[in-house]
């Protein structure tokens, strides 16, 4: 640290205003007119949230406390934080210009992140199925740094195209909680019966879509989802969360 430049107190301050402007850029998809300003006594990125003042800038009533907020603002800025913190893991958004590297290290090891377990409750709370399929690719860019993410849900959009990572939990009155893999408890049903459980997530869908596209069959929509990206990168289905 350069105490005549302040050249480390920039750069870290630049890092924070970075934070701040990508959060609050998925907190406006939902609430357009508010804004995050975060507060360090010492900000660290290793620590980064740890000692920090979260403040929610809103028109007419200036800074407040996160914890003033109504529960809908408090979940979406949780959204908003896993959100940015995919960003960072998977080095969409770089929140200083250098970082200190070990000379003997190798190009791999200086970029490779420290693993993360993320567990999260309820993690549909607060967000209509668009934003909950957008949640779901926040957490698989998570998996793709190498994090692990661990939630709990009651929402069909939450359910995830590989069934191996969906488990089943039950209360029973002789054994207790059980944990059943959820591609086990398909295998049992009848081929109607599994098709409709599979296709819960697309029924109701389009209720919160600006626009519907009508296709012939199941085979037109798998093309569509491909082609669409190669056409245009925002129509990207998955990344995009288009239902």
């Amino acid at each position: 640290f350069d105490e005549d430049t302040g050249q480390e107190t920039d750069e870290r301050l630049a890092g924070v205003r970075a934070l701040e402007d990508r959060i609050s850029s998925y907190l406006t998809e939902t609430f357009q007119e508010l804004s995050v300003l975060l507060r360090f006594p010492n900000p660290e990125s290793r620590v980064i949230f740890s000692n920090a003042q979260v403040l929610i800038q809103e028109p007419g009533l200036g800074q407040i406390q996160v914890e003033c907020e109504g529960e809908g603002v408090k979940r979406v800025l949780v959204f908003s934080l896993i959100r940015t913190l995919a960003d960072l893991r998977q080095g969409k958004l770089e929140i200083t210009e250098s970082q200190e590297k070990d000379a003997g290290a190798t190009k791999k090891e200086e970029t490779l992140p420290e693993p993360l377990i993320v567990l999260y409750e309820e993690a549909e709370l607060f967000l209509h199925p668009g934003m909950q399929h957008v949640l779901l690719g926040a957490f698989a860019d998570l998996e793709q740094a190498g994090d692990q993410v661990i939630f709990t849900t009651h929402s069909p959009f939450m359910l995830q195209a590989d069934l191996s990572t969906i488990n089943l939990v039950r209360k029973h009155a002789d054994c207790g909680t059980q944990v059943i893999g959820f591609h086990a408890v398909l295998a049992q049903k009848d081929s109607s019966t599994r098709n409709r459980l599979l296709q819960i997530q697309n029924v109701s869908s389009y209720l919160f879509a600006d626009r519907v596209l009508l296709v012939e069959g199941v085979s037109d929509r798998i093309v569509l989802r491909k082609l669409a990206p190669k056409l245009k990168p925002g129509w990207d289905f998955e990344q995009c969360g288009i239902p």
